[in-house]
């Protein structure tokens, strides 16, 4: 249910971003009615109020890079201040989690640590987008984000949870 959920997103997100309104029409007033990539639900807590406060964050960031992917008025590196704090963020989050996790001796442990390498390294594609002209790029990879941020909490990290 919850990879059926995911992949759902992943297809609306990619119709509402690749919609006018990712494009935008030159009304900067635009950015105010839009809706949130992501909206965090109590459902999606993992019941580690640390790592969920962290997730809560991480969603609100990959929101404002959303928002700012909105935008019309960009100049070059667009997209670096929210990108770094994403970055900054996630690697504060997963020191955390991975932290965690070993304490409770999780077996999946390496292949946890590999999803938040790729994560890290597909956001860092955000440092390489210079400007709009690059827009497909930027809109694959804030689907990306989303559809991994989500299935990652609503799915991987319920493991060691269970535990």
């Amino acid at each position: 249910m919850i990879a059926s959920y995911c992949a759902e997103l992943a297809v609306s997100m990619h119709a509402m971003i690749g919609s006018k309104y990712f494009y935008g029409t030159g009304d900067k007033r635009l950015t105010e009615f839009a809706m949130a990539l992501l909206d965090w639900k109590d459902e999606y807590a993992v019941g580690v109020a640390e790592l969920d406060e962290h997730h809560r964050r991480l969603f609100s960031i990959v929101n404002d890079l959303y928002l700012e992917c909105l935008k019309t008025d960009h100049n070059n590196g667009w997209l670096g201040d929210k990108t770094r704090d994403l970055l900054a963020y996630a690697d504060y989050h997963f020191s955390a989690e991975e932290r965690y996790i070993a304490d409770k001796g999780y077996v999946e442990m390496p292949g946890h640590l590999q999803m938040h390498e790729t994560f890290k390294q597909r956001a860092a594609q955000f440092l390489q987008i210079e400007n709009r002209e690059e827009l497909e790029r930027s809109k694959e990879l804030i689907v990306y984000l989303g559809s991994w941020l989500l299935h990652h909490v609503l799915e991987e990290d319920r493991k060691y949870v269970v535990m």
